[in-house]
């Protein structure tokens, strides 16, 4: 990826306004009600060093707030630790 990430907001249930780098939304089907007529189907935030168990649950908490169906993170590497708990989360990790 080349250049800046445009950061995207999104507001959880719980009317906490999260940031991400990536953010996927569709709207809801008609007659099933998703919050504003927003589901988020995707979310990935980009760290620029090694990421560790704390990106991974920071993450894990903002994609659960908003509702995201697939979670994923990249970064250069990611500690063992960070493995672990992504893995038992369901977030993809992906280098970059």
């Amino acid at each position: 990826m080349c250049g800046r990430v445009r950061m995207v907001e999104l507001e959880g249930k719980s009317g906490v306004r999260h940031t991400f780098s990536k953010a996927e939304t569709s709207s809801a089907p008609k007659g099933v009600s998703e919050g504003d007529n927003l589901v988020v189907e995707s979310v990935t935030d980009i760290v620029n060093s090694m990421a560790t168990i704390m990106e991974v649950l920071a993450l894990f908490v903002k994609a659960l707030d908003v509702g995201a169906r697939e979670v994923s993170l990249e970064a250069p590497s990611f500690d063992e630790q960070a493995k672990e708990i992504a893995a038992e989360y369901g977030i993809r990790l992906r280098k970059k």
